[in-house]
């Protein structure tokens, strides 16, 4: 299994335990641990994951030639007057740079061929590419080895905020080059699915990003015991990383207008945490209505995430992928048994609605967060009824169910390639 991520997604190590328990040896080839995003020590599952990548291959050049390119088009954007005198040098850039993608996919990432050559070390029978920029790595070991390859789109990709116009141009030429190698894609929800349909004409089977924990009647009280809280105290959790484009700002803000028996729980990690926490204490409202705990590791989060009254998910619709996702944490409270409040996102809405399990409204700024928050905590009758109905399909949304489902998918492959 390959992946670009340091701290390994769930989804993975879900994914690994599971061809494990079939009886399959995985080995999952991951970057370098980093502390980007302020993420602790030892939260990341270590089993089976080599580590590659580090120090610089001149193989890897293309990537410079990409930056300094990027680098001449926003300096063009600033300085109009600069084109004529550079004109001839950008164009010459970008067709080599068009050129060396063409010949060579391995341009778009940095360590791209030592991922490849720990894959090839592997020998084996299945590569999976987890995400877009593995697909070529894995498609290229998968071709030398003569492989299967399974591809695993955890999001659509190209419809990422973050890219460029260019990267968005060059990642869709890799995909619709590549995909139809694929012995098997998958992707996360039916929403995406689509996406996928309509862009190359293929449609990938879905496997949910549900979780492992199994169900119970327990209620716990760990996040009140930890933030010294009283019993009476309900909780709001928001549980993931600390990044752009999820409305954190917004729902920190939020806990100025919250009734006072309400305090918000912010759990988790990120290159915002610093702003966050600064932003509480402007607002007087750090260790008052915003408590900012201690990260916790996968096996301690189910007793953290089952001690709240409600989990937020405040998403904004910032670009296709984030519209149309279905979120770890989305699956953590319908496995951990607590109701959501959630931006209205079609996916979303149609587990958190169709299943009647929590509120779907409009998270636009503070007042609305506020609004949507007071009311779903203080009617304790519907909080009943989403609780009774999480009850009902924790089974459904269980990770034993994808589990199996991705080993039915290995099953129908070709003896020689499993």
């Amino acid at each position: 299994m390959l992946t670009f991520d340091y701290s390994v997604d769930r989804r993975i190590l879900l994914e690994a335990e599971s061809l494990r328990e079939a009886g399959m040896e995985v080995v999952i080839i991951a970057s370098p641990m980093s502390n980007a995003g302020n993420e602790p020590a030892g939260l990341c599952e270590e089993k089976g994951i080599k580590r590659v990548g580090g120090d610089a291959d001149p193989r890897d050049s293309d990537l410079l030639l990409k930056l300094y390119f990027r680098f001449l088009k926003r300096l063009f954007l600033k300085f109009p007057s600069l084109i004529p005198k550079m004109r001839a040098a950008y164009f010459t850039l970008k067709n080599i740079f068009d050129r060396r993608l063409g010949e060579d996919p391995f341009a778009l990432l940095p360590h791209a061929w030592a991922f490849y050559e720990a894959a090839v070390r592997e020998k084996a029978d299945i590569y999976f590419a987890h995400d877009l920029p593995m697909l070529p790595i894995a498609h290229k070991a998968g071709k030398t080895a003569g492989a299967a390859l399974v591809y695993d789109s955890h999001e659509f990709w190209t419809g990422l905020s973050e890219l460029s116009g260019l990267e968005k141009k060059i990642y869709r030429k890799i995909e619709s080059g590549l995909i139809s190698d694929a012995d098997i894609m998958i992707t996360v929800n039916d929403l995406i699915a689509a996406e996928f349909f309509a862009a190359y004409g293929r449609r990938p089977e879905v496997l949910l990003n549900c979780v492992d924990w199994t169900a119970s009647d327990e209620r716990y009280n760990t996040l009140r015991e930890k933030l010294g809280l009283p019993r009476e105290k309900k909780v709001l959790l928001y549980q993931g990383q600390f990044i752009h484009y999820r409305n954190l700002e917004a729902l920190v803000r939020s806990a100025s207008g919250f009734n006072g028996d309400i305090v918000l729980v912010m759990l988790g990690f990120g290159i915002l945490k610093d702003r966050l926490v600064k932003l509480a204490v402007e607002r007087d409202l750090l260790n008052k209505k915003v408590f900012f705990p201690e990260p916790v590791s996968y096996a301690e989060l189910r007793s953290y995430t089952a001690s709240a009254d409600a989990g937020i998910i405040p998403y904004q619709s910032v670009d296709t992928n984030t519209r149309l996702c279905t979120p770890n944490k989305l699956f953590e409270f319908i496995s951990a048994g607590v109701p959501i409040i959630a931006t209205d996102l079609p996916a979303i809405r149609k587990i958190v609605e169709g299943e009647g399990i929590g509120v779907v409204v409009p998270l636009e700024d503070e007042n609305t967060i506020a609004k949507a928050v007071n009311e779903t905590l203080s009617d304790t009758a519907k909080l009943d009824i989403y609780r009774r109905n999480l009850s009902l399909v924790h089974e459904k949304y269980s990770w034993k169910r994808q589990g199996d489902k991705l080993l039915g998918l290995i099953s129908k492959l070709p003896a020689q390639k499993r």
